[in-house]
């Protein structure tokens, strides 16, 4: 078999298009004929191209990698040849996914499983994870992690508003992954706000110090000092925080408005109380507040919208309308 030949049914493989009688032979070549060199073709494959890749997308192609051999291995009973493909694997996605390189064949061919806690619309989720960390979820946020957390990363991933309270271990320092922005931590408190669908992600630290990063800037924050990161520009800079004595609002049931538009207030109405917002026309949802709420109940947050700007509401079942004032 020429190397081409080889290179386009390992390509035919990993996209599950081949034969049986395909799979046969390529077991065949991976045990008896390794001048092929599945590191030259692995490398080819991993670096031919100018896309750079996100930790985030690195790590979950690396656990991808781990399933896809331990599911095949498990369906072909070919323990011997799927060690050899994966020994081979590991020193060629090494590369692309820069963290492999120090796993076993043994750890290879173990499944990572992925872990998700989830807090709906309307609720709030608390979780505390393997090494003791405790997470507080807001509403309509996603938290991941996998079960290599705590024997050799401390990684999670965020999508929406999370509150920290981390267990000390400097040998693994304690990662949130939110998108755009990285947050490292040894042991401290912090928060994280990162939902999708805003425009600044903001990291607030409550105590201890944690350093955000963005590509190639980072912030090192003291205690009431946040990060923010704009979608706009890509920009990442640290400041005091506005709030010094409501630092994570969200928990207390408060809320803090820092000159949010109603538009933006809106959607953390939609999140908080599992409703749905619609506006009578565009101007509505440009007026602006500014303020802490500490009675944060749906109706108290209403009223005050309506009794502090020319804005009125009505509900119907679960949807709420803006309107002007006439």
């Amino acid at each position: 078999m020429g190397k081409e030949e080889y290179k386009d049914l390992l390509d035919r493989f990993f996209a599950g298009e081949t034969s049986s009688a395909e799979n046969e032979l390529l077991y065949s070549v991976m045990n008896e004929d390794m001048d092929l060199n599945f590191e030259e073709y692995s490398l080819d494959r991993w670096t031919g191209n100018d896309y750079v890749m996100p930790e985030s997308r690195k790590r979950r192609m690396k656990n991808d990698i781990f399933r896809r051999i331990s599911e095949a291995e498990a369906n072909h009973g070919r323990r011997k040849t799927w060690r050899t493909l994966a020994a081979a694997f590991a020193v060629a996605a090494s590369v692309a996914v820069a963290a492999v390189a120090g796993y076993s064949a043994h750890d290879i061919l173990k499944p990572v499983q992925e872990f998700e806690v989830v807090a709906e619309r309307g609720h709030k989720s608390m979780v505390t994870l393997p090494d003791g960390t405790v997470v507080w979820l807001n509403s309509d946020s996603r938290l991941t992690y996998t079960s290599d957390y705590n024997s050799k990363v401390r990684d999670i991933f965020l999508d929406g508003e999370a509150y920290f309270d981390v267990a000390k271990n400097p040998d693994i320092p304690f990662v949130v992954d939110a998108g755009e922005v990285r947050v490292r931590a040894l042991g401290t408190k912090f928060n994280v706000r990162a939902y999708h669908d805003e425009m600044s992600i903001r990291t607030t630290l409550v105590e201890g110090k944690v350093l955000a990063s963005s590509g190639d800037d980072d912030v090192v924050l003291s205690p009431c000092q946040e990060a923010v990161y704009e979608r706009s520009t890509g920009e990442l800079s640290a400041a005091d925080a506005p709030n010094a004595d409501h630092l994570v609002p969200w928990r207390a049931n408060e809320i803090y408005l820092d000159g949010m538009t109603l538009a933006s207030v809106s959607r953390m109405l939609e999140r908080m109380y599992n409703v749905d917002v619609v506006f009578s026309d565009s101007s509505v949802a440009g007026y602006t507040y500014t303020g802490l709420i500490r009675n944060s109940s749906l109706m108290n947050v209403l009223e005050l919208i309506s009794g502090t700007s020319p804005v009125k509401y009505r509900m119907n079942g679960n949807t709420i309308k803006f309107y002007m004032n006439d």
